[in-house]
């Protein structure tokens, strides 16, 4: 099968020479692992029809396609396995009486669209749910399936999709599957790849998550001590000769508090005769997959706007459709890119279903999309000085949301969607302990939002709230372009009851755009989420929430391109753009994460529950982080009266420690 790809094609054929001129014993073996679905319960929607909610799955959001529960399971195998059959054994039974399954609702692309391409969205919905409603055929056609192989750091893993509900939408009966034993029948061969380093303990806490057979795996990755006089460069930086000097306030800070850096320059990288042959994009994937797990890194930083060091240019759609740019190429490490990111070979990569990107990302990529050194240090010491700063500000949030769509917006149906809903799912959905929260929503025209907030969305309240307020986080939604992010205002009806734009009823404003960047208040920068389209556009310098970084942000975490968002919603079921925000505000608020390692688990968690359609593929790509990846929300403290220091000529920065708690150096 195209996708088994546990090693690439260049290390099977190295394998093979290895078995035949050492006599490597090959043996076969049967791994079984069951996957059961957990508890579920049947509601009533907003929409007035049917949701199966099933905390342990995410759903498929396919517009006009029955939105039942499904997930992506990552099951661990030996790290010289090679897998030649997978197959499934569960018994399905018929839950009692009938179901009127909701549909996927209709998803549209988070930045002014014609109405053209609402009609278009539309007729994507109809004919989908013409062509699955008014048959008895199941959907899914299969409860569990196999997808592909993949990596975690030291980890090799299978990836298999399990959907328990298949609905038959005739009849409204449910075909319910609680659970299903996976038959993996591997060859131990022997050989590792050269790259697998056991000794590899970094993000380990990672990998007991994401494989549900993480513990019984140990046994077949026992950790091995690191060689005397490794390298251990958690953090590892890439600039150019000209911005060398421009970064090392960043990684003074970084030694200083224990962390090993390790720099290396895009010329360096150019002059290695290991990588000659590749396009830069290529070279610094494969020069990380060589070194990551040698060097325990976990972080990534790019310093460097892409027109000098670039991301890798994707075409989520297959054929060559659905464009996208993203750093992510950098983080996703595990297999060669002709067994992943290009598995067809055809130069289109990350096609979502010709290509074979496991989605476990091995390091957390942030960028620095600058190419002034003045500007880039400025930038290094501002993010330093934030990690310090452990002042209770650190706790207090600003939720922006505007409406998206209103219901039948020039005749082509649909629900309102209102950002609003996100923020509130978010507010009930985990502690936020300590967190001072505060909300602005669309409070203007025929039909505001249902929420009350603190103040009225609008240019003039954002740009004085937000320069005033002191915000560690910010959060905001709705459509953009690089200059900004807009709100949507049903201003007047002409008594027809349908928004239009064709008679001005409906108008897009900017509430925040780059022209208020100026006035903010640098010295309590944020951390900024766009879920809206394009504003980090790759290709434009002064984007949005790239000039961002110059004044009023210390990362901003945005769209490339396009991303589609989804009508209605209401839950973190309902996917898309929404969603994805709502995941790395859980990973970063609930679970306590970095911004760089809560963006990577939410990709981790939305590839494996939410990604059915091109778009989506597409939000994985574009939703990029400029800033810092280990970047720590909440500061960090070093003893005090111990200032940190690096001598003229010296490497290493010199920490002075304390001993016996004292509190200053002699």
């Amino acid at each position: 099968m195209k996708n088994l790809h546990f090693i690439t094609r260049c290390a099977i054929f190295l394998v093979f020479i290895a078995i035949m001129f050492a006599s490597i014993h090959c043996f076969g073996e049967t791994l079984t692992v069951n996957i059961k679905a957990g508890d579920y319960e049947v509601v009533r929607s907003e929409s007035g029809r049917d949701r199966i909610a099933a905390p342990a799955f995410g759903t498929r959001q396919v517009p006009g396609k029955p939105a039942v529960p499904s997930r992506i399971f990552y099951i661990a195998i030996p790290p010289d396995g090679e897998v030649s059959k997978v197959t499934f054994e569960g018994d399905p039974v018929w839950l009692d009486g009938t179901y009127d399954i909701e549909p996927g609702g209709i998803s549209l692309p988070a930045r002014d669209f014609d109405k053209q391409e609402l009609e278009a969205a539309r007729k994507e919905y109809d004919v989908n749910y013409e062509l699955t409603y008014s048959q008895d055929k199941p959907y899914p056609s299969e409860s569990r399936r196999y997808v592909g192989g993949g990596g975690f750091r030291k980890y090799r893993f299978v990836r298999v999709e399990y959907s328990p509900w298949q609905y038959y939408p005739k009849s409204r009966q449910i075909l319910y599957t609680p659970e299903v034993n996976v038959n993996i029948e591997y060859t131990r061969v022997g050989v590792l790849e050269s790259h697998v380093n056991l000794s590899d303990t970094a993000m380990e806490d990672r990998a007991q998550e994401l494989l549900i057979n993480y513990k019984d795996a140990q046994e077949w990755y026992p950790v091995q001590p690191q060689p005397l006089g490794s390298p251990d460069y958690r953090y590892v930086i890439m600039c150019t000769d000209a911005t060398r000097d421009a970064v090392e306030p960043l990684a003074d800070w970084k030694r200083s508090i224990g962390t090993r850096v390790k720099i290396f320059t895009k010329e360096e990288l150019e002059a290695d005769p290991l990588y000659t042959s590749y396009e830069l994009e290529r070279k610094i994937r494969y020069y990380l997959r060589d070194n990551y797990q040698d060097w325990n890194t976990i972080y990534f930083l790019i310093v460097g706007d892409t027109d000098v060091i670039p991301m890798r240019e994707c075409t989520a759609g297959d054929g060559g459709t659905w464009p996208s740019f993203t750093d992510t190429y950098y983080a996703e490490l595990s297999l060669m890119d002709s067994a992943s990111w290009d598995d067809d070979w055809d130069g289109n990569y990350a096609e979502r279903t010709e290509d074979n990107i496991d989605w476990a990302m091995e390091l957390a990529v942030g960028r620095i999309p600058d190419n002034d050194p003045a500007t880039i240090q400025a930038i290094c010491e501002k993010i330093r000085d934030f990690e310090m700063d452990t002042g209770t500000w650190k706790k207090r949030s600003l939720h922006l949301g505007a409406i998206w769509n209103y219901t039948n917006q020039d005749g082509g149906g649909g629900t309102k969607s209102d950002q609003a809903y996100v923020y509130d799912e978010m507010f009930g959905d985990w502690t936020w302990t300590g967190w001072t929260r505060y909300t602005m929503y669309e409070q203007a025209g025929v039909d505001p939002s249902i929420f009350a907030s603190t103040w009225n969305l609008t240019d003039t309240n954002v740009r004085n709230v937000w320069d005033n307020g002191q915000y560690a986080l910010v959060n905001m939604g709705g459509h953009g372009n690089d200059y900004g992010i807009y709100r949507r205002i049903w201003q007047w009806d002409d008594g027809d009851g349908i928004p239009e734009w064709d008679n001005g009823e409906l108008t897009d404003t900017p509430y925040f755009d780059r022209d208020d960047i100026a006035s903010l208040n640098n010295n309590h920068p944020s951390i900024v989420f766009f879920a809206a389209c394009s504003c980090g556009e790759y290709d434009i310098p002064n984007a949005c929430a790239k000039q961002l970084l110059h004044t009023g942000a210390v990362a901003t975490i945005a769209s490339t391109g396009n991303v589609q968002y989804t009508l209605p919603w209401y839950s973190e079921a309902d996917g898309r753009i929404q969603t994805f925000q709502y995941l790395w505000n859980k990973r970063h608020i609930n679970s306590g994460q970095r911004v760089g390692t809560a963006l990577m688990s939410a990709k981790s968690d939305f590839a494996a529950s939410y990604n059915w359609n091109d778009g989506t593929q597409q939000i994985l790509l574009n939703m990029n982080l400029y800033g810092d990846p280990a970047l720590r929300r909440s500061g960090t403290t070093l003893r005090p009266n111990l200032d940190f220091y690096r001598p003229s000529g010296w490497d290493y920065v010199v920490v002075p420690r304390a001993a016996n708690n004292a509190n200053s150096t002699w």
